[in-house]
């Protein structure tokens, strides 16, 4: 269970994302000033802002340095691209990071991410209800 106190970036919001940022304010466990979503289209982030009162933007690396847990839900294809930067390896050195792509091994992560505590989760179709 996260800490109140902690903030979460959500790298690469979609579907999942959303639905495991709305779950986590629907039961208090964050408040929407603590958690910053990440998506590559301004449009989307603007309507996870309006959705959910959160904060969001295009910037990775931002959201990566602003926050003391990281979920990435980006695509397995796009996970390299995004993480195998030494900026983003800095930026998440030392913080707890979540994946819940398919796909993406553990050991695959500590290559992008030698520094991190690493998770893995496989959320499914339930998470979306809430359930």
């Amino acid at each position: 269970m996260l800490d109140a106190a902690r903030s979460l970036a959500v790298i690469g919001c979609g579907t999942m994302g959303g639905a495991i940022v709305a779950g986590l304010l629907r039961a208090a466990w964050l408040t929407p000033e603590r958690v910053v979503a990440t998506t590559r289209r301004r449009e989307v982030a603007e309507r996870l802002a309006t959705t959910h009162g959160i904060v969001t933007t295009t910037d990775n690396l931002a959201a990566c340095r602003g926050a003391e847990v990281v979920l990435i839900g980006l695509k397995p294809q796009r996970y390299a691209a995004v993480l195998d930067d030494p900026e983003i390896r800095q930026a998440l050195a030392g913080k707890l990071v979540i994946s819940m792509a398919a796909g993406v091994t553990l050991e695959r992560l500590a290559e992008l991410l030698p520094d991190c505590a690493l998770v893995r989760a496989m959320p499914n179709t339930p998470a979306l209800l809430g359930e």
